[in-house]
């Protein structure tokens, strides 16, 4: 058997996770000082004033010591392992998660790095799920992914650059694409990185635009948010109708990228 293993940036349920048994290894966040593991997607309390809050939020990767932990129980078990993890060029934990396989010296762990984060990184977890139900080994599983990777697409907007800028992790953006005059950004995640796609003019072009992202035959789609807004009601209800045979999932995001983000981002994640 192979046990999937990821971090809280999917943003699974609680329910999801203990249905499709997939381990979920929290982030840490510090919130004036005080250290918090993020949660599931449903299960972080209070997410929106904290976000609008003037309290500083910073994030920091799992230790190697945590997925070593859960890497050493399911081995124990006789499964194999498989992780997938959050960007390594947004985050250490990819990183964590690797320095952690190679201290147990085993074949049977396998570390993927999504290249993506919420919803991409969901998608993916999903297809890792599927494939393990279906007996194929981690190897095997590894090679498909690696193949889904590429036709997974994640974009998104936000209201206010602030935090992204103070995060460091804007990359190929432009410092001057702002949200002055109600111009809103459309950004990427490309090769692991956020990069600038274009920018609209208010949020009814945002959900033009997100969505004119989807192709024909896309197949599975999540709507990423901090809690119901604008463009995601939008969004959701103008897929909804375009995509009437997808269950489209609507999941809140979390602290941890919230502190990177801001509460008035949307990102849309989808497999075509």
């Amino acid at each position: 058997m192979v046990k999937i293993i990821t971090d809280s940036s999917a943003y699974m349920t609680r329910r999801e996770a203990e249905t499709s048994g997939v381990a979920v290894v929290p982030i840490t966040y510090i919130a004036d000082g005080a250290l918090f593991y993020e949660g599931y997607s449903d299960e972080n309390a209070d997410l929106e004033a904290l976000l609008k809050s003037d309290k500083d939020l910073t994030t920091s990767q799992p230790s190697p010591a945590a997925f070593e932990s859960v890497f050493q129980k399911e081995l124990a078990k006789g499964n194999e392992v498989l992780c997938l993890t959050l960007s390594s060029r947004l985050s250490g934990t990819y990183s964590s998660a690797c320095i952690a396989a190679a201290q147990l010296d085993s074949d049977r762990v396998f570390v993927f790095d999504s290249l993506f984060s919420a919803g991409g990184l969901y998608l993916l977890v999903q297809e890792a799920v599927r494939l393990s139900g279906e007996g194929r080994s981690a190897a095997d599983i590894v090679r498909e992914l690696t193949g889904l990777r590429d036709k997974t697409d994640v974009v998104f907007t936000l209201d206010d650059m602030t935090r992204l800028r103070k995060s460091g992790r804007i990359g190929f953006v432009r410092m001057n694409v702002g949200t002055y005059l109600n111009i809103m950004p459309i950004l990427r995640c490309k090769d692991g990185m956020i990069v600038a796609d274009g920018v609209v003019r208010g949020k009814n072009n945002a959900v033009k635009k997100l969505a004119d992202y989807l192709p024909a035959g896309t197949k599975d789609i999540v709507i990423n948010d901090f809690g119901p807004n604008q463009v995601s009601n939008e969004l959701c209800a103008a897929l909804s109708k375009r995509f009437p045979d997808i269950d489209i999932k609507l999941r809140r995001m979390g602290p941890v990228l919230g502190a990177h983000l801001g509460p008035s981002a949307v990102a849309l994640s989808y497999i075509a």
